[in-house]
């Protein structure tokens, strides 16, 4: 399994958020929108930021979890308590 993070900011500011914030995942750069519309997450209430929720996804490329109340300071925990295919 490999976690990566997905957000609107050009590979410029997701490069830089990376370095600063000592990320052990990888970040993929979406300014086109292309997964945030695929996906659904866009927010118009705040700007077209994308909502913060989290997709589990297997090898065969089926969605198995989406986690819409992502909380950043437990968020690892619980979802590795979910994690179980």
């Amino acid at each position: 399994m490999q976690p990566v993070g997905v957000s609107a900011d050009t590979v410029a500011a997701q490069k830089d958020f990376e370095t600063k914030a000592q990320l052990s995942i990888p970040l993929l750069a979406d300014a086109g929108r292309n997964l945030i519309n695929l996906y659904g997450v866009g927010n118009s209430l705040f700007g077209g930021l994308a909502n913060r929720w989290t997709f589990v996804i297997d090898k065969a490329g089926v969605v198995r979890i989406i986690d819409k109340a992502v909380k950043a300071a437990s968020h690892g925990k619980n979802l590795a308590e979910k994690i179980n295919f």
